[in-house]
């Protein structure tokens, strides 16, 4: 009976940490969806901290690229490919996202070589019209690295602001319009919007 009781009692805990973990997902992810970064990412470090998931180390690293901290952004992604996953989770696009991001993050910390091979794993576990955007986008500038400096100098962080129009669970920051700064001369220079799933 008493072996009973404490299952019960330790069953009962457990529900409630479970229960406020969620709630502290959710006001982090509202946080983030009205653009309080800073806030979701105490929140979101937290949570990492309780629970290093692929999803808290992926929401965390989401956070850290949307306050334009890339290199944090990075490592977290990076974790996020390691660490253990709901089964939800373990899909080919989920990975895909992941590495479609660490390309994102490799191209605002001006690795192009990073970021074309990390859009091209995107691409083999998960085909989407971002990625293959993304990836001729930076074959483009790798080719034309002269303009890399002028597209990246003003507008970098300033294209990060927009919520997902894929926001669910796990969200994804925009990265887009990074080539306003293109002086007339440039006009041959058709480069597409680097999108950010």
């Amino acid at each position: 009976m008493r072996v009973l009781l404490v299952f019960c009692f330790l069953a009962g805990v457990a529900q409630a940490i479970s229960v406020e973990r969620s709630l502290s997902e959710f006001r982090a992810y509202i946080l983030y969806q009205s653009n309080n970064y800073e806030r979701a990412l105490e929140i979101y470090t937290e949570l990492f901290r309780e629970s290093q998931t692929c999803k808290s180390a992926y929401n965390l690293a989401n956070t850290y690229y949307k306050l334009g901290i890339f290199a944090s952004a990075l490592k977290f992604y990076k974790q996020a490919l390691d660490l253990p996953c709901k089964q939800e989770f373990k899909t080919q696009a989920f990975y895909a996202k992941i590495y479609h991001n660490l390309g994102n993050s490799f191209f605002m910390l001006s690795d192009l070589p990073q970021s074309i091979q990390a859009y091209k794993y995107a691409l083999k576990l998960h085909p989407t019209s971002q990625s293959k955007n993304n990836l001729a986008y930076i074959q483009d500038m790798a080719a034309n690295k002269g303009s890399f400096a002028k597209i990246i100098k003003k507008q970098k962080i300033q294209a990060l602001s927009r919520p997902s129009k894929n926001s669910v669970e796990l969200f994804m920051p925009n990265l887009e319009d990074l080539h306003k700064d293109l002086k007339p001369n440039d006009k041959n220079l058709e480069y597409k919007n680097l999108q950010h799933w």
